[in-house]
């Protein structure tokens, strides 16, 4: 449970992470590069998966005290939540 918990947070947090990224940078595919397009639409939604991600790290360092994946998922999915404020200020 303890990998589980802390893969799926930073999952979460690289999945927000590059849907923003490849809007702007050329993505690997022309269709990922019209996924992250389509997805700029749901912003939000992308917003609340990357504060998902960083609480779902905080609940893996408060359950089983592993700090690796809590460093990774902050880092990653801080970017992207930041953009997630900056919308609705």
């Amino acid at each position: 449970m303890n990998y589980l918990l802390g893969g799926l947070s930073i999952f979460f947090c690289i999945v927000a992470l590059l849907s923003v990224i490849w809007i702007i940078s050329p993505a690997p595919s022309y269709y990922i590069w019209l996924y992250s397009v389509a997805v700029s639409e749901w912003s939000l939604w992308l917003g609340a998966l990357a504060l998902f991600g960083i609480l779902g790290a905080f609940a893996n360092y408060g359950i089983y005290k592993n700090s690796t994946f809590l460093i990774v998922s902050i880092i990653i999915g801080r970017n992207r939540f930041l953009d997630f404020r900056s919308i609705l200020f």
